[in-house]
């Protein structure tokens, strides 16, 4: 091997783990967006599934003071 082409895979072998290192860097950025989404997500359905039973609540309160089985 020629010092040129241990040059060059040496220049080959730092690019390819700059490249590498920034694709962490970017999966690193990208990850907590993610969670943070996923976690309004789970609060909004919570909301929706709590305003969901108390009209239940409302209805089931409604059919016993008109006396039909719930």
């Amino acid at each position: 091997m020629t010092k040129e082409s241990a040059r060059f895979i040496n220049i080959l072998r730092d690019a390819t783990e700059r490249r590498d290192a920034e694709e962490k860097l970017v999966q690193a950025r990208e990850q907590p967006r993610c969670r943070r989404n996923g976690g309004q997500s789970a609060k909004l359905t919570g909301g929706i599934a709590h305003d969901f039973n108390n009209l239940l609540m409302i209805i089931g309160g409604s059919a016993q003071i008109f006396g039909t089985p719930t």
